[in-house]
């Protein structure tokens, strides 16, 4: 019997889908029916539109375009702020919204089959050469991608994407507690794509440096 979410579940849930597609793969946005794809028979469906609604109430989300279960839902500034505020205090959702997405947990699958799991934020050195640089060089690549008007001009959507998951991921490592994860998720895979895309231009050069400096600060490098 599988076991569903209730319906505050389902609006942590929810922002946590959105809250991880944003910071994968350059994308944005979710419906209702990517999060029911991804939950399986974990959810209700009645349960995740009601709880879209309410969460659009408290402006945690927003919607840009398409009907009913094809709206396409983003977080706002509050969105990003209150999921990342609860990331320590509810990681067994988290953790399962993450596993649900990488296919790693089957439709039937709960929240408790990974509540034995350990999950803690990336230990931090806030300060040191490492830091500084890996800080430095990640804004340097951010002025100069959120500068480029070639790119604006030609893949805007894309451009703006790359901007808020680098600008969010910078913002990240200065005041929050991040995962290895995430830190991969919003600057490094952004940042190696920049850096593959525009090999031998002054853009993908210094998201090149950028990656190396944050693998570096990661130890990693």
């Amino acid at each position: 019997m599988v076991d569903r979410l209730t319906f505050s579940g389902t609006k942590d849930v929810a922002l946590f889908i959105l809250y991880e597609y944003t910071a994968r793969d350059h994308a944005v946005s979710c419906t209702i029916k990517e999060m029911k794809r991804v939950l399986g028979d974990s959810a209700s469906l009645n349960f995740l539109r009601s709880a879209m609604q309410e969460n659009y109430q408290m402006e945690q989300v927003y919607f840009s375009k398409g009907a009913a279960d094809d709206t396409e839902w983003m977080l706002t500034g509050n969105g990003i702020e209150y999921a990342e505020s609860i990331l320590k205090s509810k990681k067994d959702i988290y953790r399962f919204v993450v596993k649900k997405i990488d296919g790693e947990l089957t439709g039937s699958d709960s929240i408790e089959k990974i509540s034995s799991e350990k999950w803690e934020p990336l230990p931090l050195e806030r300060s040191g050469p490492e830091y500084d640089a890996a800080i430095e060089i990640s804004e340097k690549a951010l002025k100069e991608i959120s500068g480029n008007n070639g790119y604006a001009e030609s893949a805007p959507e894309e451009r703006d994407r790359i901007v808020w998951s680098v600008s969010e991921g910078i913002k990240n490592i200065k005041e929050g507690l991040p995962s290895r994860e995430q830190v991969s998720s919003m600057l490094l895979k952004p940042l190696s794509y920049i850096a593959d895309k525009f090999t031998g231009a002054s853009m993908g050069e210094i998201a090149k440096e950028a990656v190396k400096a944050l693998l570096s600060w990661m130890g990693l490098g």
